[in-house]
């Protein structure tokens, strides 16, 4: 038997300084009803653009009636502990830079 999923599940997108795909991502997540009121971590190296791609994220679950949390981290262990989920968006010198 699969181990049950946390209340309130966390989800690291790593490489996250993009608006297109992690954006989009992050979409699809919160449109899940047991993944978007979770925690959604967001961490890239240019910290900036992840704090932008967060707010974005903020916005989406806002206008979606989500409660999750939005998080930009300056670090891959700021991203932690203990994340349920974590795609990597790796897309070096993306289109939408």
């Amino acid at each position: 038997m699969a181990a049950a999923m946390k209340a309130r599940p966390r989800i690291v997108i790593v490489g996250a300084g993009g608006l297109v795909f992690p954006v989009e991502l992050a979409r699809d997540i919160l449109s899940f009803r047991s993944l978007g009121d979770g925690t959604i971590v967001l961490y890239d190296i240019d910290v900036p653009a992840a704090e932008r791609t967060a707010g974005v994220v903020r916005e989406l679950a806002r206008t979606g009636g989500r409660a999750a949390a939005v998080e930009a981290a300056a670090r891959v262990r700021g991203a932690q502990p203990g994340p349920d989920h974590g795609p990597a968006a790796d897309r070096t010198g993306g289109h939408d830079r």
